[in-house]
């Protein structure tokens, strides 16, 4: 033990001892690794580097789950190098930072220290290589277009029109995502969803791509909001016919679509099997939602009508009693933004008897504005009240007698006792 501590007496640097934890009877290090100074310092401008961009923490940092996907640089020139010594973390890229540029280096939430305790905060660092650095900021949320939550892996590229520098954002877990700093000029933007975690777009990755932005001053702020999809090339089909009722029928679609505006070029017509005669032709097309409103107020409205009939005689010295309209069944959630459906349901101009039928719809378009439609079978049941009819030469079944009351006890009828 001696020989030990001598060894480390005599040994050079100030680290050549450190242990991977707390000396015995010491207090238990919870706290993650805190940034000293950065180099170069934040928001200066300085000549073309070579050397790279340093963080320097305030104790050694772990090689568990470090890696340069904890690093983003933009805009990203050549390949990225990154380098972990000690208590720093060293960034560059092949052949220098280049001149004219505004570089924004992010440490990621994941750098952790020696004793596991990890950063939950990204740490970025901007400096400049010559061009000057305003206060500009283009931020907003990366979404997911079918369900509205925030994507797993949001990334935000905004490429310079002039220069074609491309600066990259990376979303957090709530899909909030900021680039700020960006030179003035005009920018191409896009997001997507990195679900590989390359830190580019792959084929079949959800986008939102076309959109612009433009600085004029160094002061100016562009908010935008994406919502990301997954490409097709293929037109919406019809996959399923239903029937609701004689008079609507519910469409089951493959793809989605906007509610808002999808369904005003919907045609459908109803021929009946097995001779495929037209019956039949829609005098509505409704979304799910907005059939079930409307048959909501309806019963709604029955029921207040029902309830004004019975209190009328008791409500008489009061006036009238006043049924509150029904909702508007075509804006069922007006001041909610609509998600994408897969279904609607056909009203028809007439309704159908009990039988079998097919329902051709076409017009349909999906959220990649791809026309479809297809055709379907389905089946129009008698209703449940509507007995079923006699077998040919039956008699009808009588109904169940019922029993007959006693007569009324008189001077000379006595009333009837049991037993």
């Amino acid at each position: 033990m001696r020989a030990a501590a001598l060894l480390c007496l005599l040994a050079s640097g100030p680290l050549a001892c450190a242990r991977p934890f707390a000396p015995p009877g010491g207090e238990r290090d919870v706290s993650a690794p805190r940034l000293l100074t950065t180099v170069p310092e934040p928001l200066t401008v300085v000549d073309a580097l070579s050397r790279p961009a340093v963080f320097r923490f305030d104790e050694r940092i772990s090689e568990q789950g470090f890696s340069e996907a904890l690093v983003s640089v933009s805009p990203l020139d050549s390949t990225l190098r990154v380098d972990r010594s000690g208590a720093e973390v060293r960034v560059s890229i092949d052949g220098g930072w280049r001149p004219n540029r505004v570089y924004r280096v992010v440490l990621l939430p994941g750098v952790r220290d020696l004793f596991g305790n990890q950063r939950s905060d990204p740490v970025e660092l901007i400096f400049s290589t010559g061009a000057p650095i305003g206060n500009t900021a283009l931020a907003g949320m990366v979404l997911d277009r079918l369900t509205a939550a925030p994507a797993m892996n949001g990334v935000v590229d905004a490429v310079h029109r002039t220069e074609g520098a491309r600066y990259t954002a990376i979303a957090d877990s709530s899909g909030f995502y900021s680039l700020r700093y960006l030179p003035v000029g005009e920018y191409d933007v896009r997001a997507y969803d990195d679900r590989n975690r390359n830190r580019r777009r792959d084929t079949l990755e959800p986008v939102d791509s076309g959109h612009t932005a433009v600085f004029v001053g160094q002061t100016d702020t562009v908010a935008l909001v994406f919502n990301v999809l997954t490409p097709d090339t293929t037109a919406p089909r019809i996959v399923s016919a239903s029937s609701l009722d004689s008079l609507h029928i519910q469409i089951e679609v493959d793809d989605y679509f906007d509610p808002a505006d999808a369904l005003d070029g919907v045609g459908a017509e109803v021929h009946v099997l097995p001779d495929s005669t037209s019956i039949a032709t829609h005098s509505r097309i409704l979304t799910r939602a907005a059939f079930t409103a409307e048959q909501q107020a309806r019963r709604q409205a029955a029921e207040a009508a029902r309830v004004a009939a019975d209190t009328a005689g008791a409500a008489a010295d009061t006036g009238a009693v006043r049924v509150p309209p029904p909702p508007d069944p075509a804006q069922p959630n007006a001041g909610a933004a609509a998600l994408p459906i897969r279904e609607f349901v056909v009203r028809l101009n007439r309704p159908l008897p009990p039988g079998s039928y097919t329902i051709t719809i076409s017009g349909v378009v999906n959220l990649h504005a791809l026309v479809g439609g297809g055709v379907a079978p389905f089946q129009v049941s008698a209703p449940p009240d509507t007995p079923a009819p006699a077998p040919p030469g039956s008699q009808p079944v009588p109904p169940d007698p019922q029993p007959v009351p006693d007569p009324p006890a008189t001077a000379d009828r006595p009333a009837a006792h049991g037993g």
